[in-house]
């Protein structure tokens, strides 16, 4: 029943997805894929497409590795039996990622002679030095991916566990060797202000954050021209007998979030009741894939909903991903821009463009029309005219000519929240995984915030192994 409600809801689910932040996505999928019935709620989070203007336009950054790049993606891919349909999807972007820097623009090449030539081509003198860090921090992933976290107990729940990967941290980082990368250089600070970008970590970069939260995108990005990871694994849902509730433009509005009394007294989820429905969708698991101050209104016992926001609170969010979209026309994009390319350099916040076909609201290509995307972070509650001002700075040094060229241009709806986890954060600290309300697990991106995407598979690859424990308790098999 994909993107209705049903008007009295009968079933009772094994496990109940509420958002669509991809670690909640993650375990959902798996979770169906294993025979177990799962319910995805679309509660207005991010999406990887929206409709405006008759075009179909990228919500946010469609940046990702290579399948063979990032270990868990492939991992996580090859159980739900799309490695073929994924990598065949997947494409490079042409000429890898280009840097935009105050006094160079120099694109990253794959190919080790074409990047050490660019190099040599962008710093002159300086460039051998250049492609030495470079070098040695690519070869971080080498030395990474013999460490690749399978199935150790990552994220951490509960004292031991937490001791356990504090000391796989200091393994790791000491296998993994020092970073490379030096900010007083300026193609340094661009691959570290990247790193922060991707993986919304605040203070010092320890190598190993790097090697798994940008590394492998940075080696070879690529990108998926028609469906994101969020509409892949909502499908994946629906094609292993589950339930997807609500699309992009038509949310579905949860009411409460419906608790019961465990026999030691303890409220414990039970269920979720949603807009125009007097009785709950009942299940034995939620995952909570989305911001958790907004879930804590949907509790309604006060002392439940009081204890649940002390927790939310101890997450704090500090920065919201702003997203434009603008449609040109072909002539309105330079000679030598690439299709992916980093801002970076000068007293603005750094920002990510990538230039696609443009794609009409039937799937059909724009002839002679592109579509610029440009994405960067923003501090809560920050002015909008301020950040209008710095965006179009921004597209004035990439795009100069974008005005008289333009056919659209808007604000892309959603763009999701970004955990900072402070300036000491642990590689593997964040939000608990264990809620203070029993049965419900914390799945979005708050859990491992520094390790950006690397975070959420892994995220949700150990949730769906701790609900399906659960689940096993409260449903023998």
């Amino acid at each position: 029943m994909s993107g209705t409600i049903a008007p009295r809801p009968t079933q009772l689910y094994d496990a109940i997805v509420v958002g669509t932040e991809l670690p909640g996505l993650v375990a959902g999928a798996l979770l169906a894929k294993r025979g177990l019935r799962v319910l995805q709620i679309d509660n207005g989070g991010p999406h990887d497409h929206h409709v405006a203007g008759g075009y179909l336009l990228p919500s946010g950054p469609t940046l990702l590795p290579q399948l063979k790049a990032q270990p868990s993606l492939h991992a996580l891919f090859d159980e739900l039996g799309s490695v073929p349909s994924v990598g065949r999807a997947l494409v490079p972007y042409p000429g890898g990622l280009q840097f935009l820097l105050p006094r160079a623009r120099l694109e990253l090449r794959a190919d080790p002679t074409s990047r050490r030539a660019e190099l040599f081509r962008a710093f002159g003198d300086t460039g051998d030095a250049m492609v030495r860090a470079v070098e040695l921090a690519l070869g971080l992933g080498v030395r990474a991916a013999s460490l690749h976290l399978e199935r150790p107990p990552i994220p951490p729940t509960g004292p031991l566990a937490r001791w356990s990967a504090a000391r796989l941290a200091t393994r790791k980082a000491r296998a993994i060797g020092p970073l490379p990368l030096q900010a007083d250089t300026p193609l340094g600070a661009a691959i570290l202000g990247l790193h922060r970008f991707l993986s919304h970590a605040a203070g010092d970069i320890a190598a190993m954050d790097f090697a798994y939260a940008t590394l492998p995108t940075l080696a070879e990005p690529s990108r998926l021209p028609a469906d994101g990871l969020v509409s892949i694994l909502r499908a994946a849902i629906a094609s292993h007998r589950g339930d997807v509730l609500g699309e992009p433009s038509a949310p579905v509005v949860v009411e409460e979030i419906v608790l019961e009394r465990s026999g030691l007294g303890a409220a414990r989820f039970a269920g979720v009741r949603l807009a125009g429905q007097s009785e709950p969708h009942r299940g034995r698991i939620c995952l909570a894939s989305h911001d958790l101050r907004v879930l804590a209104p949907l509790l309604h016992a006060p002392r439940v909903r009081r204890g649940f926001e002390r927790f939310a609170a101890a997450a704090p969010i500090a920065r919201r991903l702003h997203v434009q979209n603008l449609v040109l026309a072909a002539e309105g994009i330079p000679p030598g821009m690439a299709d992916l390319a980093f801002l970076h350099g000068g007293d603005r916040e750094p920002a990510l463009l990538q230039i696609e076909p443009t794609r009409r609201q039937d799937g059909s290509l724009g002839e002679g029309l592109r579509t610029a995307t440009v994405s960067c972070l923003v501090d809560e509650g920050a002015d909008p005219t301020r950040v209008e001002a710095r965006i179009e700075a921004m597209l004035e040094d990439a795009l100069p000519f974008h005005q008289r060229h333009q056919k659209l241009r808007l604000r892309a709806p959603g763009g999701g929240l970004h955990y900072d986890p402070g300036e000491e954060g642990a590689a593997f600290a964040g939000s608990p995984l264990l809620s203070p309300v029993p049965r419900l697990l914390v799945t979005n991106h708050s859990v491992l915030p520094r390790l950006g995407l690397e975070g959420a598979l892994l995220t949700g690859q150990r949730a769906a192994r701790l609900a399906a424990e659960k689940i096993g308790k409260v449903r023998p098999s």
